[in-house]
């Protein structure tokens, strides 16, 4: 089963200046600021005494090189992705690709009933916070 919410994904325009209302109006701790390539960072950030979860800040650029497709904006955690996905599929839950295993751990998508897509990552004690791969 579905243990908790991961990150919550916020598309933004311009990352730094998201970054600075976050941190300096609402308070909340930088986590990881990775640079993807010149123009794209990763930004996690989260409320000031925890860290999940995370609040990813996207650029919003970046969501037209998926085919016009949305990305998925909250992301789920399980202690094992193979069962929690078998008693999805037994209630109807579509599942949308394969598994995966990268640099985030094991994980796939699925749909709500509307459509949209979630993202769903296997507990990995390992990494205390997501790395995310665009």
């Amino acid at each position: 089963m579905i243990t908790s919410i991961s990150s919550i994904m916020i598309f933004v325009n311009n990352q730094q200046e998201s970054l600075e209302f976050w941190v300096e109006k609402l308070g909340f701790k930088l986590v990881k600021d990775t640079r993807l390539d010149s123009k794209t960072r990763l930004i996690q950030l989260a409320p000031p005494n925890s860290t999940v979860p995370t609040l990813i800040l996207f650029p919003r650029s970046l969501i037209t090189i998926r085919e016009s497709k949305p990305l998925p904006i909250v992301i789920f955690r399980t202690e094992n992705l193979e069962k929690t996905l078998e008693q999805m599929r037994i209630k109807g839950v579509v599942i949308s690709h394969n598994q995966k295993k990268s640099t985030m751990g094991l994980h796939t998508t699925f749909q709500d009933n509307e459509g949209n897509e979630y993202l769903i990552l296997e507990n990995d004690d390992n990494k205390s916070a997501l790395e995310f791969e665009v």
